[in-house]
């Protein structure tokens, strides 16, 4: 699968690979992910960031799906070498995983949210 590809998407639940075992010798803006209507919160999760790799997610809330290098809001700026759990209480127009800073390791970041009814 790719960035940004979407795993599942039903009734109630959405799973989405912001980055995709992504190799952390350069670094990666990520792609754009449109946060369909309905699903109101979730949580961001990043593993395999080592040594020196800082990864994040980003969002914005733009009426237009922004530039691939468009930075957005850093909601979570990550530490180097470890990976991060972000909780979302409500979801962004737009999200997207980042790594910002180079190491080693192979990162993946995954978004599930869920519908609030």
């Amino acid at each position: 699968m790719a960035n940004g590809d979407i795993v599942i998407k039903d009734s109630g639940e959405l799973l989405v690979l912001l980055l995709d075992a992504v190799a952390t010798g350069s670094t990666n803006n990520g792609v754009w992910v449109e946060c369909p209507p309905g699903f109101g919160m979730g949580t961001v999760v990043i593993t395999g960031p080592a040594t020196t790799t800082v990864a994040g997610v980003n969002v914005a809330n733009d009426l237009a799906q922004p530039a691939a290098a468009t930075v957005g809001i850093v909601l979570t700026a990550g530490v180097a070498g470890t990976g991060s759990f972000t909780s979302l209480t409500v979801l962004p127009r737009w999200i997207k995983a980042t790594i910002t800073a180079t190491g080693t390791g192979t990162v993946t970041a995954i978004l599930h949210a869920r519908k609030v009814t």
